[in-house]
């Protein structure tokens, strides 16, 4: 008799091969990876702050009184070794009006940085609201010197402007230095001849004998800067302040500014009592 045992032990195992393979659903419907997740909503960009009453009424009256181009008549190639702005784009320009020609070392902030400076100081005088704070300041800027920043050199006014007497429309010399009027020991302030321009370039550098009353940006005083929380020694007067100190004051503070958007002379200045708005 044949053995089967062989035969069948095969069948067997082909019958459970066959039914594992049977037991696997098709391709089709095996389950599939999970879906991705949906990606989540994208939120909405945060809404940018609305400027303040007081930085609108700034822009307007900057750009309706300063048009022209504050660095116009400069060499585009700035001046960065220039001593306490080093590193700075100071700017080199020769100018000429009513038949004298000036050389001044400008500093000039942007039309933005000006509107910014101008804000903080209403706000922080709580005039953020005010209109009238954001343009009298701005009218400020633009009466004391069209929001220019002379580093040293001369800028060329009239008797008028200067508010001298005589020939009011006579052109004279003024030695500035850190955004104030200064008088070095070169001596060309009220000069009305002709200065040669080496001289004139030794006065930017030369000693300071006085500082006078007001400084740049918008004509602040020394008053202001004490109403600011200012504490250096820089007298009442050019005769009280012995040290010439007040310059250097000017300077820190136009720095400081036009790095920050925080003026603290013209935050003295939006709080002068005498002021109505």
């Amino acid at each position: 008799m044949p053995n089967t045992m062989p035969m069948l032990a095969a069948a067997l195992l082909a019958a459970g091969l066959a039914g594992c393979t049977a037991a696997q659903p098709p391709a089709a419907q095996r389950a599939s990876p999970a879906a991705a997740a949906p990606a989540p909503a994208a939120l909405p960009p945060p809404q940018a702050a609305q400027p303040s009453a007081a930085a609108e009424g700034a822009r307007q009256e900057l750009a309706r009184l300063i048009r022209s181009d504050p660095n116009q008549g400069c060499n585009p190639q700035p001046v960065i070794d220039l001593q306490g702005y080093e590193g700075r784009p100071v700017r080199r320009c020769v100018r000429s009006r009513g038949g004298l020609t000036g050389v001044t070392y400008l500093l000039n902030p942007s039309r933005e940085n000006m509107a910014a400076r101008i804000a903080d100081a209403c706000a922080k005088a709580g005039k953020a609201d005010s209109v009238a704070c954001g343009r009298w300041l701005a009218q400020q800027v633009a009466t004391a010197g069209g929001g220019q920043f002379p580093v040293a050199g001369v800028v060329i006014e009239t008797r008028a402007e200067a508010g001298l007497s005589g020939p009011p429309d006579e052109p004279l010399y003024f030695e500035f230095r850190h955004g104030v009027t200064v008088r070095s020991t070169e001596r060309l302030n009220a000069t009305g001849a002709p200065v040669p321009i080496e001289r004139q370039e030794a006065a930017a550098r030369a000693p300071l004998v006085a500082a006078m009353t007001y400084a740049r940006l918008a004509s602040a005083t020394r008053d202001d800067y004490r109403r600011a929380g200012g504490n250096e020694a820089v007298g009442r007067d050019a005769g009280d302040d012995a040290g010439v100190r007040w310059p250097v004051v000017v300077r820190e503070n136009e720095l400081r500014a036009q790095d920050t958007g925080v003026d603290e002379l013209m935050r003295g200045m939006a709080r002068r009592p005498s002021l109505r708005f």
